[in-house]
């Protein structure tokens, strides 16, 4: 594989959604905020899960609540109701109307390149379903912890809608992903859909040339996920390759969090996603990179996205891209 051919992967957290938010008052089309893992509970008022039980949450982590359920057989049903309440809740989310950076995000990329995202919203899901009408060329998506829109057909191994989705096969409905791991013990193997989303995602992640990670902490605790990244990255053998890191945090602290992931210099951070490779080079950066930083070549690499887009605009860009 020619290194032009080679695909640029993007990996979601939770801070992307958050941005994403961040455009329309931190608010979805309904007018609901949305939470990172901490202090989730209380952010997405959901403490009515816990008020007729004895149990009270001594973290503010939701992975670390969820956990703690996880391993007391004594909570099973409170544990229950708390993933009950959590996929009730993200399912009301509606992505806003206008261009939000989901959809730039999903028309910046090509077949050959794909998005992961460890995130449960809708969002991701509700924007490649509009942006379709714009183009057929678009990236593989992975939910590498479920989605609430998204859904399994366990026998065939096909996913779609849930709800409304069947399976092109045996024509039943999709069944819902699992949403909630405990971080102690996050075995994905044990999980088919999950386990087949994971597969895909590392073999593209082992032939990526540009790897973007955005809105996603990479924290300690989260020790398979981390490690699977790591391994399958190898960023002692992308010597050319580019990391990419969209994140508020300081630089500094950064480059040091993820300095197992580039090779030497080669990493770029950038607050916002309107900065990025993806925002620069839409459906080219791959191709653009190498010409920037291998052969020299001088390109146009000022951003082609930008806050406040209408459609008609968006469309433009993507369809002036030869």
């Amino acid at each position: 594989m020619s290194n032009k051919n080679r695909p640029h992967v993007v990996l979601l957290g939770a801070g992307a959604s958050c941005a994403l938010l961040q455009d329309f008052g931190k608010v979805d089309k309904n007018g609901k905020p949305i939470s990172s893992m901490d202090n989730f509970i209380e952010n997405m008022k959901l403490e009515y899960v816990f008020n007729d039980s004895l149990y009270h949450p001594k973290s503010k982590n939701l992975e670390e609540i969820y956990s703690n359920l996880y391993s007391n057989p004594f909570r099973r049903k409170l544990r229950m109701n708390l993933e009950k309440a959590i996929y009730d809740t993200f399912s009301e989310y509606k992505i806003p109307d206008e261009p939000t950076i989901y959809d730039m995000l999903i028309l910046s990329l090509t077949a050959k390149d794909c998005i992961a995202t460890f995130n449960w919203d809708p969002f991701l899901v509700q924007a490649y379903m509009r942006v379709r009408t714009i183009t057929n060329n678009f990236p593989e998506i992975y939910y590498l912890h479920g989605n609430v829109l998204i859904g399994i057909c366990n026998e065939h191994k096909r996913y779609g809608i849930v709800y409304r989705g069947k399976c092109p096969i045996c024509n039943k409905r999709y069944e819902p992903l699992q949403l909630l791991y405990p971080i102690k013990h996050k075995n994905y193997n044990a999980v088919p859909s999950i386990k087949s989303f994971w597969n895909q995602f590392k073999i593209k992640l082992q032939d990526a040339y540009i790897f973007t990670v955005f809105g996603y902490s990479g924290p300690k605790s989260d020790v398979e996920a981390i490690e699977l990244v790591k391994s399958n990255w190898d960023a002692g053998k992308k010597q050319l390759e580019q990391l990419e890191v969209i994140d508020i945090q300081d630089e500094n602290s950064l480059k040091k969090h993820w300095e197992d992931f580039y090779f030497t210099s080669h990493i770029e951070i950038h607050k916002t996603f309107y900065d990025s490779i993806l925002s620069k080079f839409p459906r080219k950066s791959v191709e653009s990179l190498i010409s920037q930083n291998e052969y020299a070549e001088p390109i146009d690499n000022s951003p082609k996205f930008h806050r406040g887009m209408n459609w008609e605009e968006l469309t433009d860009v993507i369809l002036s891209i030869k």
